[in-house]
C-alpha cells in the first residue's frame, strides 16, 4: 500500500496557484514528481478546468460551464474521459515518482464520484511512493474519512507555506518514500 500525505488550501488561497507553486517548490527539492493538478483554462461560456500532468505537461479538458443546468443546478460538465486519462497517468507515474499529486480533491470525490476511483486505486497499490492529496481546507476531514487508510501521513502541510515550511514538507515525503522503496 502505497503511504499518503495532504496539502491542505488555506481560506482564500488561490488553489491552482498553490498547487502550481508546491509541484515546483518538491520538483527544486530534488523530489520525481508524477500524478497531475488542475488549472483554468480559457472559455467562451465562462469557466473550464483542465489537467496537466505532472511533470510532462501534457494536458487536456476536464470540463467546462455548458450553460444548462444539470444536478443541482450546476451547470458545469465534466469529460468522463478525463478522469479515466488521470487515473491512467497515476497508474504510470507510481512506478517511476517519489510522490504523485491529486489536485483538486473535492466533493466529486468525496461523494465516490471523480478522481475517487483513481485516488483509492493509488493508495491501495503497492507503491514505493506517497500519494499527495491537494484539497481545499474546508473538506479536508471529508477527504482524510474517504481517502486515508490509517491515521498516519507521511506528512501534511497547509499551503500557502513558508519555504521552511516547504523544506519540511519535501524531507517528510523523501523519507516516506526512501522508507516505502526498503519494504
Amino acid at each position: 500500500m502505497a503511504r499518503w500525505a495532504i496539502a491542505s488550501l488555506g481560506r482564500g488561497a488561490d488553489r491552482r496557484a498553490e498547487a502550481a507553486a508546491l509541484e515546483a517548490a518538491l520538483a527544486a527539492r530534488g523530489l520525481l514528481l508524477g500524478g497531475f493538478r488542475q488549472e483554468a483554462l480559457p472559455s467562451e461560456r465562462g469557466k473550464a478546468e483542465g489537467l496537466v500532468r505532472i511533470p510532462r505537461g501534457e494536458r487536456m479538458v476536464l470540463g467546462a460551464d455548458s450553460g444548462v443546468g444539470g444536478g443541482e443546478g450546476c451547470t458545469f460538465q465534466f469529460r468522463e474521459e478525463a478522469f479515466a486519462t488521470a487515473r491512467r497517468w497515476l497508474q504510470e507515474d507510481q512506478a517511476s515518482a517519489e510522490v504523485v499529486l491529486v489536485h483538486d480533491v473535492g466533493k466529486l470525490e468525496v461523494k465516490g464520484e471523480g478522481h475517487a476511483r483513481a485516488i483509492a486505486e493509488a493508495i491501495g497499490a503497492p507503491s514505493r511512493g506517497v500519494v499527495l492529496l491537494i484539497a481545499g481546507g474546508d473538506r479536508l476531514l471529508q477527504v482524510v474519512e474517504r481517502f486515508a487508510p490509517d491515521d498516519r501521513p507521511a506528512g501534511w502541510i497547509e499551503l500557502p507555506a513558508a519555504a521552511a515550511e516547504l523544506d519540511r514538507f519535501a524531507r517528510e515525503l523523501s523519507e516516506a518514500a526512501r522508507e516505502a522503496e526498503r519494504l
